[in-house]
């Protein structure tokens, strides 16, 4: 997967108020569908993520994030 990657793949979603995750998309390709696929499924798999505590006054969170072996 790694030998076919030229970047981290990039992903950007949104974490609600519950903690579950929505919108999420690939910003950018890491050069290998493989791991642009598996950055998306690690993202699914870690929700739903701790609520947003409602003190912070956010309703949710947006969040960029690279995943990759570089």
């Amino acid at each position: 997967m790694q030998a076919k990657a030229r970047n981290n793949a990039r992903v950007v979603f949104v974490v609600a108020a519950d903690g579950s995750v929505s919108d999420l998309q690939l910003t950018e390709s890491s050069g290998s569908a493989e791991l642009d696929q598996f950055a998306l499924t690690l993202v699914r798999k870690q929700a739903p993520f701790p609520p947003i505590p409602p003190e912070t006054g956010k309703s949710s969170w947006v969040f960029k994030a690279r995943i990759g072996p570089f």
